[in-house]
This record gives C-alpha cells, structure tokens and sequence, in this order.
C-alpha cells in the first residue's frame, strides 16, 4: 500500500497523533480493512513515495474536475411571432455519473461491512523444534551475498509485519514464529537444574549467575532510590551497614479503630440543613450556572477508545505514568 503522506502512513501505523474525529473515524476504518485483508493471508505493508510521482491521485482529480455537475439558467425574452406548431424540445437529461470519492467510500464499506463479526484471532500451530542448521565456517563469497540478502529481507518482513499489527493478538504469531532464539537464555538454567544427570558443577555456576543478577538488580534499584528520594536511600544504607532490619511498612493499628476515629472526626456537629440561611450564596452561584447539556454516569458507563485516545493525545508520550516504566509511547501504540 503506498501514500504520498508520511503523516497519513504515521497515523495508520500508529506512530502519529490523530485529533480530529473526522480524521479518527477515517483512519479506524482503514484498520479495520487492513485487518480484514491480514485475516485472508493477504500481506500489506506500507511504503511512502514523492508527490509527484502519484499519478492516481493527478488521475482521480482530474476526473473530479471533468465530473463536476454545472447548472445553467437561462431567462427566453417575450416575442410576437406565432410559436412553432412543433412541441417544444427539452434537452436529454444528462446523468451525472457518482463521484469518485463516494465510490471509494462506498467500496471501502463494503470491504468493511464483509467482516462483521469482529474477526477471531487466526490459529496458529505451536512451533516445534527443528533440526539444528550447521553453517560452515568456510563459504564462498557468493553464499555468503545470498545469505545476507535473504537474512535482511526477512528482518525488513518481519519488522513491516510488526509495525502494522495494531494490537498485541495479530503480533503474537509473528513472534511466536521465533521463539527458541529469545528463551533458549532463559530456559537453559531451569533445564539444568531440573535435569537428573545435571553435575554441581553446572548448577554451581547458574547459582553464581543468578546472584550476580540479583546483586545487579540490587544496584539498579539503589541508583534509583537515590535520584527519586535521597533521604530513604541514605538510611537504607546505614541500616544495613548498622545490621538493622528494615522497618515495617504495615500499620499496627486495627481497621476498625481507624474506621471509628475518622467517622468521629469528620462527622458535622449538626446536621446538614439545605434550607440553612448561610448557604444562600452558594445557591445563587448554583442557579446561575447555565443548563446541563451532558448527562453521562462518569463513574459506571464504560470508557470508550476515543476518551482513551484523546487522554494520550494530551499526554507526554516520553513520560511514563505507572511503576512498571512502560511510556505512554507503549499504549498509545497499541
């Protein structure tokens, strides 16, 4: 699929802002015809190329323009000749043809209106294991070209199909294709420890790798500590130097004992009266607001993608909003 806007490509793909709702409802329908086309085994990527050389957008242009409907009016001045015994002859009606643009409109619904249901997430065969290749370690230099091009065109495949999933279902077969080479690191402690012919000697080592990655999470997490709060991170390192325990986080107090002491605290010493001669002010403020034109249950009704988008719209997408570190990037891209 190619366009000759980079924005319009950066919005599809998910890598650029979309305000408008004109605009939103445009590029949601798009997705969903490129879903519709991914479920047939159909392969879309996006490719961008110059303005000029975009002959179907010259095309469909002009032939808006040779398509346009003009009117004519004409007023007949008054004469005193007999009229012709013939009848008078209307012009033939001329049918204007449907415009370019509501045809595309109109296949682009029909391409969507095919795929109602929503679409299940296609099936995909757990991967099994493989015979292991060996390489030689002498090729020819013809090989080795072959092998290099074959290698970069499937990452560039495999990247284009990442790009262009729009959620995290259509994603997970394409990495699935793959997994051997991401968890074989993380698989090969447990099957060593697991194993029954395993010797100390191999679970010796997985035991020292693993306090050196705990002892290199325990300065990440120190460095940390002491950028976002100092103080704390001072005192835990005398406490530890000292060989004090850390101190509790949970309160000692029963639930049931706060629950009375802030019902006790809080609680009005008369009871509320609307009608009360103080509040008289507040309520002329309240009656010279102007009439309520939403009535949404803000607290019950579901919230919608378009409120989800319009928040990240208005957020920082470097900045990361929860514990886990994840950015708004992350969300706003799926």
């Amino acid at each position: 699929i190619e366009c000759d806007s980079q924005l319009v490509l950066s919005q599809v793909s998910g890598n650029a802002r979309v305000s408008l709702p004109l605009l939103r409802s445009l590029r949601n329908r798009v997705l969903k015809a490129l879903a519709h086309l991914r479920h047939k085994g159909t392969f879309t990527s996006l490719h961008h190329f110059p303005r000029n050389e975009n002959t179907v957008a010259d095309a469909l242009a002009n032939a808006a323009m040779d398509l346009k409907e003009t009117s004519y009016e004409s007023a007949a001045p008054a004469t005193t000749t007999t009229p012709s015994q013939r009848g008078e002859v209307l012009p033939n009606p001329v049918e204007t043809p449907v415009q370019i643009s509501l045809a595309a409109a109109a296949l682009l619904d029909s391409i969507i209106a095919a795929i109602e249901p929503p679409l299940a997430a296609p099936a995909h065969d757990p991967t099994t294991r493989q015979q292991r290749l060996v390489v030689p370690t002498v090729l020819p230099p013809t090989v080795v070209e072959v092998m290099d091009l074959a290698l970069s065109a499937l990452v560039t495949t495999t990247t284009a199909r990442l790009d262009d999933s729009d959620s995290w279902t259509t994603a997970e077969p394409i990495m699935a294709a793959f997994p051997a080479a991401l968890t074989r690191k993380h698989k090969h402690i447990h099957e060593v420890q697991a194993s029954a012919e395993s010797n100390s000697r191999q679970v010796y080592r997985a035991r020292r790798k693993l306090r050196r990655l705990n002892k290199a999470h325990a300065r990440a997490h120190l460095r940390h500590l002491f950028v976002t709060n100092e103080k704390r991170c001072v005192e835990s390192i005398f406490r530890q130097a000292n060989g004090l325990s850390a101190k509790s986080m949970s309160c000692a107090i029963p639930t049931d004992d706060l629950v009375k002491h802030f019902a006790a605290t809080n609680r009005p010493p008369v009871a509320f009266d609307p009608q009360r001669p103080s509040g008289d002010k507040f309520l002329r403020l309240l009656d010279a607001l102007p009439p309520a034109d939403f009535n949404g249950q803000v607290f019950v009704d579901a919230i919608t993608m378009d409120e989800v988008e319009d928040a990240l719209n208005a957020a920082n997408l470097t900045s990361a909003p929860g514990l886990d570190g994840l950015p708004y990037r992350i969300y706003y891209r799926f």
